[in-house]
């Protein structure tokens, strides 16, 4: 049993460390206070979505260096405190944090993850993790929607939980064929892979700019649905067409 705990709490140990050292750096340097100051002031003076997107570069950089653990408590311990006083909700802030320290395994130029799958597949790595990116994107987008609209998150009423659900749901459709759509290759296709994205995020935003709480996101989501059905019509007839 002993043995067992000893060997359970190395990797903690080691993890702890590594970020005991990184925050001791960054509190010495005067760094950290930086930091949390500029995100403050970026936040107060050109609003939450441009400190949003800082903090997500930071969180993206970071992790390419460090594991996500080690990631996960340097940011709680720097910019965790400024999130917060922006007004996100606490479990919020720290899945923000969290989520995009970890999806640096995704972001080239690093993309460990897409590096492994592409020598696996013995394929090109660079082509491999562009592609990762694009089956990823719902990945880069749901921790600012939570952001904004923590009943995504659970946090919230059920009315407002119930109409998350049903506009994310129906946004991560539209981003999907988006993706399927721009595969196609021609010009039509980017441009309806273009269209639908951008659909994708007024459906996935309307609980944000409309109310958590309104009915019209609904309206919003069937809109959504009506989108997918007929882009997903015409590829297929595209497809059945005959070529000469």
């Amino acid at each position: 049993f002993l043995f067992g705990s000893g060997e359970i709490l190395v990797p903690l140990i080691l993890i702890a460390g590594a970020a005991g050292i990184i925050l001791g750096v960054m509190n010495s340097t005067g760094l950290a206070f930086q930091l949390s100051l500029i995100l403050i002031y970026l936040g107060e003076t050109y609003g939450v979505v441009v400190m949003l997107l800082l903090t997500a570069f930071i969180c993206i950089i970071l992790g390419m260096g460090m594991p996500t653990a080690t990631v996960y408590i340097v940011l709680v311990s720097v910019i965790g405190p400024a999130l917060i006083k922006m007004g996100l909700v606490p479990i919020g802030a720290h899945l923000f944090l969290f989520y995009f320290g970890l999806i640096s395994m995704l972001t080239p130029p690093v993309a460990i993850a897409s590096m492994v799958a592409a020598e696996m597949a013995g394929a090109d790595m660079w082509k491999t993790g562009f592609i990762g990116v694009q089956l990823a994107a719902s990945a880069y987008l749901l921790p600012f929607l939570w952001a904004f609209n923590p009943a995504l998150l659970l946090e919230g009423s059920l009315i407002a939980i119930i109409y998350v659900v049903i506009t994310a749901i129906t946004a991560g459709f539209l981003l999907a064929h988006s993706v399927t759509v721009l595969g196609s290759g021609n010009a039509a296709g980017w441009a309806a892979a273009i269209g639908m994205y951008v659909a994708c995020l007024v459906v996935g935003s309307s609980t944000i700019w409309i109310g958590p709480e309104s009915p019209l996101t609904l309206v919003v989501a069937a809109i959504g649905l009506v989108l997918v059905y007929v882009v997903v019509k015409r590829v297929k007839v595209a497809e059945l067409a005959p070529t000469e």
